[in-house]
């Protein structure tokens, strides 16, 4: 998981935190990325180079909610 509270978004802390992520997953010779993530976090996870694989619909104390399978090549 990976959650930057409101009040720091916007000041690079989940890109870095998603490099070191990227950098230790080649290190293992991974070839893919997976995520599964929310709406907010969609765009981010864009930028980052990831593709929607396919959206979920995922129930939570009664509320279904919507997220994404997303996936990188590496």
């Amino acid at each position: 998981m990976l959650f930057v509270h409101k009040d720091f978004q916007g000041l690079g802390i989940a890109g870095k935190i998603y490099q070191q992520l990227e950098s230790r997953a080649k290190e293992l010779r991974s070839d893919q990325i997976t995520a599964d993530v929310s709406i907010t976090a969609k765009a981010f996870f864009e930028k980052m180079g990831f593709a929607v694989v396919k959206e979920q619909k995922v129930g939570r104390q009664g509320v279904e909610l919507v997220n994404y399978r997303m996936s990188k090549e590496l």
